[in-house]
């Protein structure tokens, strides 16, 4: 049964009991898959029983994942009793109650089948599966009398929409189950890529040699040989790399489609790697016999292979592929690298051109994702990076030295920006240095220019191909001196926690020496953050109030306190994030709000000590407000005027308020009381213009007032 509320759907499946261990598997192994390929959540519900079966609850937050997982289990409860009739030899059984079942089968065509696909969160109906008991006692009921035509007609439509649903779940079933499979595939390409785990280079073998039928020694074969035998082997494997479809796997292998996969695997790389050894042999044949025209066309194959051997490999071997590529594109460029023709040849062939750009810009993206130390990494760009000649005059040489510069800046760029997020400073500002001799590299490969002279963005210009890498060069040098200055910020707060942590804690008694040199620290850290970052000053200034407020303790150290924090506050309003979800933000304005409160603490005190000075003072007039507070509202207004008139106010605004003669009215005397207290409330009093005994005399009206308000609430 289906059911939709608030965005989520449930469905019931019904499962015979003898099948519920099947179906969890072993520790829940089996649902949990379940519920993994369908995104829904599948559970027993171990409270409920109908007809032998327990009862399985699906619910999920929409409808496609929901009928995706009550399929997976019908499919595998259709398996488990196919497995179960096998092996307990069901089919004989079958036989003898070939007609019962039958009678069985008229029966449930009667019932109204809806397509899941066509509803939305609507009532599909329960789907029971029901054990074989239960089919036998059905097969006992006597049977139902001959139906007429028109019942037959209703049984046939009912049968084709029967047969047309279980189409439509096959093909869902289907679906799923090559969703499920394409992402098994996409997890084992992942964890199986060629080549060793710990491994940093990657062999390809090496070509193959004959034995001289005259001398018996082995030699290599004749670089035309050679190259045939290479772009044999490059064929096999284009053509396995055509066939490597999910599609092509499951139609030759059926289930045994994965042992299909791997071995089709196992011989792509085989047919690869002795391509690119061929290749490689005849390359350097070529070169040896001065056919440079040859040579050239062989690089070319030997580049392209390349390109497809980097995408296989793990990670750590790749660099080893792509300096190998770069070694021979350096060693054809010094052959000829006039050669026009050869370096950007059109058509649907990609140029040679095309694919050492496409190497520096994957070397550029896989040199931060390198689990390497700091020093590895910037020897492995270097390494790469090296394979071009520094001081060549060969123009397009030059231009791939410079990009291969910018992009080896912007990966060392990246993974100094990953270490300061992960606080290492120190390996973060190892990177800005040594970034320092990159940039100038590229600045000179690409013949960047000055400030102040054209960028060559105008029309015509001929340094108008370079400059989208000018603007890529000039975003990198923002960027690190940016950094460079947020790093040794940080770097400075952290030094700074450590020195004070020190001075607190490493020493039987106080360092003040140390405790001064911890704030130096973060004032360095304002100093160098000051225009580029305002967080980190506001961190900076939170860390010196705090060391001011719990450490030194004076009133004079407290004072500067408060002004860091109200900087902080000034700095933190042009912020734009919740600023509580901010530790110094939080630590800053608990500071702020605790001076506050003992400042405020402090002046309640005082103005209670003073407070009792003036009411010994107001001693007789205390006496005298005594006396009248059993008077009646008319009474006592009348000698409050007389005796305590309000003279912080004009007369006009409270003479009239006393009525000329006693009246009952319960809301004319609210209103009077309640304008009163208005009128005595000691906030209405200028202290300094009255004296701070009038004020405290106005207090102990307020109070009298008050209370003959309250009366009439």
């Amino acid at each position: 049964m289906t059911s939709a509320h608030r965005g989520s759907f449930s469905q019931t499946v019904h499962v015979p009991v003898s099948l519920v261990g099947l179906l969890i598997g072993k520790k829940g192994a089996n649902i949990k898959e379940i519920n993994y390929r369908s995104g829904a959540r599948c559970w027993v519900d171990n409270t409920k029983l109908v007809k032998g079966c327990k009862v399985v609850e699906i619910t999920g937050n929409d409808l496609k994942s929901v009928t995706m997982a009550r399929q997976i289990i019908e499919s595998q409860i259709r398996q488990f009793k196919t497995i179960r009739d096998r092996e307990s030899g069901y089919s004989g059984f079958g036989a003898r109650h070939s007609e019962e079942r039958k009678e069985k089968q008229k029966s449930k065509e009667n019932q109204e089948f809806v397509n899941p696909d066509t509803l939305d969160g609507e009532d599909y109906g329960d789907y029971v599966f029901q054990s074989d008991n239960d089919e036998e006692e059905e097969s006992t009921n006597p049977k139902e009398p001959k139906e007429d035509s028109a019942k037959s007609n209703s049984k046939n439509n009912n049968s084709k929409a029967h047969a047309k649903m279980e189409d439509e779940e096959q093909k869902l079933q289907k679906e799923a189950e090559k969703e499920w499979d394409l992402i098994e595939i996409s997890i084992w390409a992942r964890n199986n890529l060629w080549g060793g785990e710990e491994s940093k280079t990657y062999s390809v073998g090496c070509a193959t040699t004959a034995v001289c039928s005259k001398t018996g020694r082995i030699e290599i074969l004749p670089y035309p040989r050679l190259a045939e035998m290479g772009t044999h082997f490059f064929k096999r494997f284009k053509e396995q790399l055509e066939n490597e479809k999910y599609e092509m796997w499951k139609e030759q292998g059926g289930k045994e489609w994965r042992e299909l996969m791997m071995k089709a695997n196992k011989s792509m790389e085989k047919n690869l790697c002795k391509a690119v050894a061929h290749y490689n042999a005849a390359f350097h044949g070529a070169i040896h016999a001065n056919e440079c025209l040859t040579a050239r066309s062989l690089a070319r194959n030997l580049l392209v292979s390349f390109s497809y051997l980097a995408n296989r490999v793990r990670r750590s071997c790749r660099m080893d592929i792509y300096c190998q590529a770069v070694d021979i594109f350096k060693t054809v460029l010094e052959l000829d690298g006039s050669d026009e023709t050869w370096l950007f040849s059109g058509g649907a062939r990609k140029s040679v051109v095309d694919i050492i750009l496409e190497m520096v810009e994957d070397v550029g993206i896989l040199l931060p994702s390198l689990d390497v130390e700091m020093r590895e990494m910037v020897q492995l760009g270097e390494r790469f990076v090296s394979k071009l000649g520094r001081w060549t005059t060969c123009e397009q040489e030059r231009k791939y030295l410079g990009l291969a510069r910018v992009r080896q800046g912007e990966a060392m760029f990246n993974k100094a920006a990953m270490a300061m997020g992960d606080k290492n400073y120190t390996d973060a500002l190892y990177l800005f240095q040594e970034l320092y001799s990159v940039v100038e590299e590229a600045k000179r490969h690409l013949r960047f220019p000055a400030e102040g002279e054209s960028d060559g963005s105008d029309v015509g210009s001929q340094s108008h191909t370079l400059s989208y890498l000018w603007q890529d060069l000039r975003l990198l040098i923002t960027d690190i001196r940016i950094h460079t200055s947020l790093a040794e910020a940080l770097k400075a707060v952290h030094d700074g926690d450590v020195i004070l942590q020190d001075a607190l804690e490493g020493y039987e008694t106080l360092q003040l020496e140390l405790v001064y040199s911890a704030v130096d620290k973060y004032r360095l850290a304002v100093t160098l953050a000051r225009g580029e970052d305002i967080e980190i000053m506001c961190i900076a200034f939170t860390k010196i109030a705090s060391v001011y407020i719990k450490v030194f303790k004076d009133g004079i150290h407290k004072s500067k306190a408060k002004e860091y924090l109200n900087d902080v506050m000034e700095y933190s309003k042009v912020m734009s994030r919740n600023l509580y979800a901010m530790e110094w933000y939080k630590e800053a304005s608990t500071f702020l709000k605790n001076m506050q409160d003992d400042k405020q603490r402090q002046e309640d005190e005082l103005w209670q000590n003073q407070r009792k000075v003036y009411m010994d003072q107001l001693t007789d007039e205390m006496r005298t407000l005594e006396l009248h507070k059993s008077d009646t509202n008319q009474e006592f207004l009348i000698f409050l005027f007389a005796k305590f008139p309000p003279k912080h106010r004009a007369e006009s605004e409270w003479k009239h308020l006393l009525p000329k003669k006693e009246v009952d009215d319960w809301g004319t005397w609210k209103k009077a009381m309640m304008k009163l207290v208005t009128i005595y409330h000691p906030d209405r009093v200028d202290r300094a213009v009255h004296s701070d005994k009038y004020h405290v005399l106005c207090e102990e009206i307020t109070k009298e007032l008050t209370n003959r308000y309250q009366r009439f609430k």
